[in-house]
């Protein structure tokens, strides 16, 4: 799915947008992650907000369903204060999330290849 939205957003704001995004959730995606550990331990719900928003918000544009998924999940929790399952929740995200990277730095590779052009075909999500 990763692939398709990327060529998705290459196709529709060109390769240097594809690009950012890509590299905005490798570089912040892991700090995310970490921050929301460390606001789980200090029960900083709105801090635990704003880390699952930009990870869920993030996943979406890349196509990441499942990271997507589950980081809304876990925004909905932080908001409610429900925070005992947030501790199995951030490692299940953790997981999905670095197979998300290692997806990520492939198709980084193949945007940067000064032949790479767009499907013709706009894949659906």
């Amino acid at each position: 799915m990763v692939k398709g939205a990327l060529s998705r957003l290459a196709k529709m704001g060109g390769r240097d947008l594809a690009l950012e995004l890509l590299d905005r959730f490798l570089l912040e995606g892991p700090q995310h992650l970490e921050q929301a550990r460390e606001a789980l331990q200090g029960k900083d719900t709105l801090a635990l907000q704003h880390h699952f928003h930009r990870i869920c918000s993030d996943a979406g544009w890349l196509g990441a369903s499942d990271v997507q998924a589950i980081a809304s999940r876990a925004e909905i929790l932080a908001e409610k204060a429900q925070l005992e399952e947030l501790g199995s929740i951030l490692d299940q995200l953790s997981e999905l999330c670095y197979a998300v990277c290692m997806t990520l730095e492939q198709e980084k590779i193949r945007l940067l290849d000064p032949e790479y052009r767009p499907s013709r075909e706009i894949v659906p999500p």
